[in-house]
């Protein structure tokens, strides 16, 4: 949990997120996996990320993304919502 914070503390979300829209394959889901860990159990996480512009690039991997994009994706999104009311309804 302090790593979580360390690395949002240190404007890491943001970067991630642009790699999740703008990256090569490789790098949208190493993205997205490290999004995912950011995002678990940690309620400020799962906030910076959707604020950060985290949940259109990933449902867009979801429609558009290879077969591994997609269940990564699904699994960042799953962490977002994970007890996040606000994000279940963005």
């Amino acid at each position: 949990a302090d790593n979580q914070l360390a690395i949002a503390d240190a404007g890491g979300i943001e970067p991630l997120v642009a790699l999740i829209r703008d990256g090569t394959d490789a790098l949208k889901e190493q993205a997205a996996d490290a999004l995912m860990k950011l995002a678990y159990n940690n309620a400020g996480n799962q906030v910076a990320i959707a604020d950060a512009g985290g949940i259109e690039p990933l449902v867009a991997l979801i429609r558009d993304g290879t077969d591994a994009l997609k269940e990564t994706a699904i699994d960042v999104l799953r962490s977002l919502a994970f007890k996040n009311a606000g994000n279940q309804v963005a």
